[in-house]
């Protein structure tokens, strides 16, 4: 079994490369649009070995979609959590202690949900004060991912997708493979900040990449001190909910000052709730609050937690 830093950064990476294959094959397929073009774009070579191929941009890829975009994200998501599972199976691990599926305590959940109301809102106070160069090619991203519809069956897809699907697998697989990978073989920091940079570059463009990073390492943080990824699909969920919905809310400056100083109180709330009640028996917690990695957190023969006291599996026996 392959083991180091540099393996696990790319096993991490690899996982990413399975996330977003799944979302561009199940687009590509799903198009209605798109396939004729790319026939097209085939005949015309076919028939003309000088043809020019054009790749389309992510942005042009998205607007093909059109309304199916999230009927794709839907689709494509769930196709990569399946696969991800039916590779840990594969390699023997026990899925829910490796991606710390666990039920968090009723505050914990509290906790999340006051951090995300907290930061979503004061993000989008920070977004609104932006110069509009910028801001101008974050609204040009964010339209390609908008179908512009308000009728019940495109809002209902678009919590589906956007509330409920996404939130889910983008935490199995960054909070739970790729960090549980990472924290194998880096400490905390190190392991919170590649993870982190991970995601934000799988959303594209420097506004996206800047504000889910952030939303990353509290997500990393979230999930090293409280031993389960529930509540980072909490946080996740509440955080897409409000981003995607606050726009639909035309409020008055009195309305938006009042909802900042909410946010703020409520982000404050959740940070007081996450130092309170963070829990602090990780195996690899080392004596005045220093991380470090002492050994493997999981078997790489089995994939069972290791209790960190023992070099040998107590599951399997096999060495550390």
């Amino acid at each position: 079994m392959k083991t180091g830093k540099g393996y696990a950064f790319w096993t991490s990476v690899l996982y990413i490369l399975l996330f977003s294959g799944a979302q561009a094959a199940v687009a590509a397929v799903g198009s209605y649009a798109l396939i004729p073009r790319l026939i097209s774009q085939v005949m015309n070579i076919l028939s003309n070995p000088y043809y020019y191929f054009d790749l389309y941009s992510l942005e042009g890829l998205f607007s093909e979609l059109g309304p199916f975009i999230y009927a794709v994200i839907t689709i494509s998501d769930i196709l990569a959590v399946a696969i991800l599972l039916i590779y840990l199976s594969h390699k023997k691990y026990k899925t829910k202690e490796y991606l710390e599926i666990t039920k968090p305590e009723t505050k914990t959940v509290l906790m999340a949900v006051l951090l995300a109301f907290g930061y979503v809102i004061i993000l989008m106070s920070i977004l609104g004060k932006m110069p509009s160069d910028i801001m101008d090619s974050y609204a040009q991203s964010s339209s390609a991912l908008a179908s512009g519809d308000t009728s019940f069956g495109s809002i209902f897809m678009e919590v589906l997708a956007v509330v409920l699907v996404a939130p889910v697998s983008e935490e199995i697989f960054f909070r739970g493979a790729i960090y549980s990978r990472l924290r194998e073989h880096f400490d905390l920091w190190p392991a919170v900040l590649i993870c982190s940079a991970l995601f934000g570059l799988q959303h594209f463009g420097l506004v996206w990449f800047s504000y889910t990073f952030v939303l990353s390492i509290i997500l990393c943080l979230v999930r090293e001190y409280y031993q389960s990824i529930v509540p980072c699909i909490t946080i996740h969920m509440v955080f897409n909910l409000f981003g995607s919905f606050m726009g639909y809310l035309s409020l008055s400056k009195t309305a938006n000052a009042v909802l900042l100083v909410s946010a703020i109180a409520a982000f404050a709330a959740g940070a007081v709730l996450f130092f309170a009640n963070k829990k602090e028996h990780r195996p690899y917690l080392e004596a005045l609050g220093i991380y470090e990695v002492k050994r493997s957190l999981f078997c790489t023969s089995c994939g069972a937690k290791s209790d960190g006291n023992s070099n040998f599996c107590s599951n399997c026996g096999h060495k550390l």
